[in-house]
């Protein structure tokens, strides 16, 4: 497309410089002449054939220029006072105004002869291919015709045996109905007879003409019937592929001879139809008897072969091509379609580029030819048919040219595929490219790939050098620098990573470049969380640490507070030091905990469900306790998880905190449910672990990002990691983790429901 565009580009600059031309050499003609005979021309006399030259054959735009170019030479150059920008006498302007209107109207004349001549041979083109379409049309109707109307059985079975086709004359032989017939196997549908018919098709499969003669008997009451079946082997360039079965009716032959003379008649009947679809035939057909004499010549052939005489192979054949040139290809007459077919061999689309002598037109032509046997496997006659092919071959030319271009970038497609030619001028743009750009195709083809491809330096925001220039000037495949963006043409930017290669024709020279991009938005991401985990480890390992460090005080205070509940004799001092040691014991006990969860085993070992619903609850009953809320368990699990206790308590601690708060001290209820299912998607048998509340409910735009890392709506009190740890531990367990919620007046709560696969049960 782009050549296209390219070679239409220079046709009309070089009508351009060629009228431009034209007017200058008139000028000089003139200024030669004048100098040569001594004698003062006329202003215009070596312009005007300029003028109508380029107007004819030029156009419109062209005359236009050579007339404004010789105005300017005459006005400057020959008419007073000259080198000057004026004109002294009146008669001198008249007549240059009068030449300027004589080279538009000229222009405009010349313009509309060469529209009109364009739609004439458009008009003649369309007619031509309108009639084509009928005569077509017309053949296929007259050929369906005569297929269904034929007395010959005609099946086509493929190489399973089993029937593509059977018309209406082979149905009443068997005097079942096509439907019941084609899709079915040979060996099914002709059981009873299969085995006179079965080896017979074996040699046919196996690439053998089978003539043979069929006994079916007749139903009770009823005569047999005798049919004359010929088994041809259909084959391709891999061999047989399967094969035509003709079964003809050998009873009504043999029976009276006014029954014969009616198929005769038919016969008849039927040969003048053929002949009617021959004549009318697209393709050229020649029809000659088994010694060589002509028998039938379609219009097809005369047409294209005017005023040849009807040869005789191979006494005359020769001299028949004579009259042709083989384009320096000659064939001994021997080895033409037509002989081999004489000598019982097929010929299948050998092809010939041949040039009439007289005419001198040039063609290239596909010829077909084939023997036709009897009943006896005797030679009768042989059909030679041959049809131009010059515009299909001229097509498939185009198509190699067209897949020798794109081969480069069907290679590199990776992501996104902007292709253009040489000049930078964009010609493809694959689905991704134009989603990354927001161009589409339609909008993008023909512009320069600076406009579609807006690219930066995300930190300089500098524009890097044009890929396209860049690969051209290098002649091989480049990168683009790290940390390059594309901006959108909305605006927004997609950080890139992309290559380009050159597009090199046969000759190796380079006529376009083909761009390869990919949004790396993700593995940025990926890169990020990356960063986040470690991140999260150094937290965890630190905090593992502060707990170590503040439990050997905690001990000590506790020591201290046991003292004082045992030297002292004021109950009121007593109660003080009973509650914060109390207190205290929960600030151990998660201290421990923290312990716990860093120093946990990485082997997994038995652990009851209800224990760690337990342990947890314990941990927070104070708060329980303080806020009057309810808690309900149901434990329906059999059988111990196979797990790292630390981790499933944690997982707890989180989902259950973060109810605890969710209720507040609105007399709430929190459930906690474990029993054994099955995760359908997957076909996956488990436990499945559900803590629920009716607290005020999570809203839908936070649903989305509470299991991302350090997301929190707690303010400065909450860090924001729980539920994504959470996530984390059931993940690592191939297990799921879904939510529900709801935030509607006296309907609110939420739903976390945790499935754990079997793998992590175990059994007794």
């Amino acid at each position: 497309m782009a050549e296209s565009k390219l070679k239409a580009l220079n046709l009309s600059l070089s009508r351009y410089v060629f009228a431009a031309a034209g007017s200058v050499v008139a000028f000089f003609v003139r200024e030669l002449v004048q100098l040569h005979s001594g004698h003062q021309l006329p202003p215009y006399v070596t312009f005007y054939p300029a003028v109508i030259l380029a107007a004819l054959y030029a156009g419109f735009g062209p005359a236009l220029l050579a007339t404004a170019i010789s105005a300017v030479l005459a006005g400057y150059w020959i008419l007073e006072p000259i080198g000057q920008w004026a004109i002294a006498d009146p008669g001198d302007a008249l007549g240059l105004a009068l030449f300027v209107c004589m080279g538009v109207v000229v222009g405009l004349a010349a313009e509309r002869h060469r529209r009109a001549q364009r739609r004439l041979a458009e008009y003649e083109k369309q007619l031509a291919l309108q009639k084509s379409e009928e005569a077509l049309r017309e053949n296929e109707a007259v050929l369906q015709t005569v297929t269904d109307h034929a007395r010959v059985g005609l099946v086509m079975l493929d190489r399973n045996r089993r029937y593509v086709f059977a018309n209406q004359a082979y149905c009443e032989v068997l005097g079942l109905p096509t439907t019941d017939i084609v899709g079915q196997r040979a060996p099914d549908v002709m059981a009873h007879v299969y085995d006179q018919i079965g080896p017979r098709l074996d040699r046919a499969f196996a690439g053998e003409r089978v003539n043979h003669e069929l006994a079916i008997p007749g139903l009770p009451g009823a005569a047999d019937r005798f049919y004359a079946v010929t088994y041809e082997p259909r084959r391709d360039s891999g061999g047989v592929i399967g094969v035509i079965v003709v079964v003809v009716d050998l009873t009504e032959r043999k029976r009276a001879e006014d029954e014969l003379k009616t198929a005769k008649q038919h016969a008849e009947d039927t040969a003048i139809q053929v002949r009617s679809i021959i004549e009318n035939m697209a393709e050229r057909l020649y029809v000659c008897d088994s010694k060589g004499n002509l028998i039938l010549m379609n219009e097809a052939f005369r047409r294209t072969y005017p005023g040849v005489p009807a040869p005789k192979f191979p006494e005359s054949f020769a001299e028949y091509w004579e009259a042709f040139d083989l384009a320096g290809n000659p064939v001994p007459v021997e080895d033409w379609p037509i002989g081999l077919a004489l000598r019982g061999q097929k010929v299948r689309n050998a092809e010939f580029r041949t040039r009439s002598k007289r005419t001198g037109e040039e063609m290239i032509s596909s010829y077909n030819a084939a023997p036709v046997f009897d009943a006896q496997g005797k030679l009768v006659m042989a059909l030679f048919t041959t049809q131009d092919i010059s515009a299909r071959k001229q097509a498939e030319a185009a198509l190699r040219a067209s897949e020798e271009r794109w081969a480069t970038t069907l290679r590199s497609i990776g992501d996104a595929v902007i292709s253009t030619c040489a000049l930078g001028k964009i010609i493809f743009m694959n689905d991704v490219a134009q989603k990354l750009t927001g161009w589409t195709l339609e909008e993008a083809e023909g512009k320069d790939l600076s406009t579609v491809f807006n690219i930066v330096q995300e930190v300089t925001r500098i524009k890097p050098e044009d890929p396209v220039s860049k690969v051209i000037r290098l002649g091989k495949v480049v990168g683009l620098a790290n940390h390059t963006a594309l901006i959108n043409r909305d605006g927004t930017e997609i950080p890139i990573e992309d290559s380009g290669a050159p597009i090199r024709n046969h000759k190796g020279e380079i006529e376009g470049v083909v761009l390869v991009f990919h949004d790396v938005s993700e593995q940025r991401k990926m890169e990020q969380a990356v960063r986040t985990s470690d991140r999260l480890a150094t937290t965890g390992r630190l905090a593992a640490t502060i707990a170590h460090e503040i439990h050997n005080p905690l001990d000590a205070v506790g020591n201290l507070l046991y003292l004082v509940q045992q030297n002292t004799k004021d109950e009121q001092i007593r109660q003080f030091a009973s509650l914060a040691s109390e207190e205290l014991s929960r600030v151990t006990q998660m201290t421990q905990q923290m312990l716990t969860f860093q120093r946990e085993s990485a082997k997994p070992v038995p652990v009851q469900i209800e224990e760690i619903f337990d342990n947890v609850v314990a941990l927070y009953q104070r708060k329980i306790e303080s806020g009057a809320i309810q808690i309900e368990k149901q434990i329906e699990v059999p059988h111990p998880l196979l797990a790292q206790p630390g981790e499933l308590r944690q997982v707890v601690a989180n989902l259950l905190g973060n109810a605890i708060e969710a209720v507040g001290r609105d007399h709430g209820r929190i459930w906690l449910r474990a029993h054994v299912a099955r995760d359908w998607r997957r076909g996956r048998s488990g436990v499945r672990v559900i803590i629920a509340d009716n607290g005020r409910g999570i809203p839908a735009g936070l649903r989305e990002k509470i299991f991302d890392p350090f997301f929190t709506t707690k303010g400065e009190s909450g860090t924001g990691l729980g539920l994504w740890i959470t996530s984390d531990i059931i993940r690592k367990y191939d297990g799921t983790i879904r939510l529900r919620s709801a935030t509607r007046a006296g309907r609110s709560g939420t739903c976390f429901s945790i499935f754990l696969p079997n793998s992590a049960v175990v059994n007794d």
